[in-house]
């Protein structure tokens, strides 16, 4: 392959400042189906090369195939085996530059429009929200309490904070999750401050494991001034995508609705090896 000098950088020789002039043709084929033919023909696919495609339209699918030269179409990925998303090739005009990963039997696109970033999903209450005086699982937020998920494994914290101030029925506090999204595994740690005032006091704190666990955390109160606080941190694994619902539920209905206050929240980060896996 030809190679340009580019003389005049600054304390480079020219020498050591070749650059390789990768072959460019527009791209024929479909959006997702590109195909090129190239000045000279590419007769093999060799690791490492670089061929430059000025592309035809957007990618619509997270599997686009590039065949130069009526040789075997490969995968388009990106980031290291990362598959591309719709509009990773932006559309008509997009000068594509693509290496081929001999291994992996890829092609992997070095300037892609969008780049992976691990999903992550975030909720908080602005404003206080009025919960139910019931003993059936109720959700963190009244409103809007459900999130999408797609397959994945997922790391999860969130703070719940609630208060009564009507009911003396004795009731536990359980933190559990709903939804209709499948999870594979459900393990996580629960803490709840002691006691039932706004007071400085001790965490106490249980773990949970299991597919749909529901774990006490707070233990009985009578009181008609109940002050909680919830700390849960863990990991779960989506196996069927659905919906995922952070939840509490009283034992029994404790005789006045709570108030979910301000404060609260729950973030999901999906979690990949985008730079490799451990050995």
């Amino acid at each position: 392959m030809p190679t340009v000098t580019t003389e005049g950088l600054q304390d480079t020789a020219a020498v050591e400042a070749a650059t390789f002039d990768a072959q460019w043709a527009v791209a024929a084929g479909s959006a997702d189906a590109l195909q090129a033919t190239f000045p000279t023909t590419v007769e093999e696919l060799t690791d490492g090369l670089i061929l430059a495609v000025r592309a035809g339209a957007a990618n619509a699918t997270a599997t686009p195939t590039f065949a130069p030269d009526d040789l075997t179409p490969h995968t388009i990925t990106k980031l290291g085996g990362v598959a591309l998303v719709a509009g990773d090739i932006y559309g008509a005009g997009h000068e594509l530059l693509l290496r081929y990963r001999a291994s992996a039997t890829r092609w992997e696109l070095l300037n892609p429009a969008t780049q992976a970033v691990p999903a992550y999903y975030f909720k908080a209450l602005a404003l206080d929200a009025i919960g139910s005086n019931v003993n059936t699982a109720q959700p963190w937020f009244p409103s809007q309490g459900a999130v999408t998920l797609p397959v994945g494994t997922y790391r999860f914290r969130g703070r719940l904070y609630l208060s009564r101030s009507a009911g003396s029925t004795s009731h536990t506090t359980a933190i559990l999750f709903g939804g209709t999204a499948t999870l594979a595994s459900n393990d996580f740690v629960a803490g709840a401050k002691e006691g039932d005032t706004s007071a400085l006091a001790d965490l106490s704190v249980i773990p949970a494991t299991g597919v749909t666990t529901s774990v006490v955390a707070k233990a009985a109160s009578t009181s008609t001034t109940e002050q909680a606080f919830f700390d849960v941190e863990g990991i779960f694994i989506v196996t069927v995508a659905g919906t995922v619902i952070p939840q509490f539920q009283y034992s029994a209905a404790p005789g006045g609705a709570p108030t979910v206050l301000r404060g609260t929240f729950c973030e999901i980060m999906a979690r990949t090896n985008p730079s490799g896996t451990w050995s």
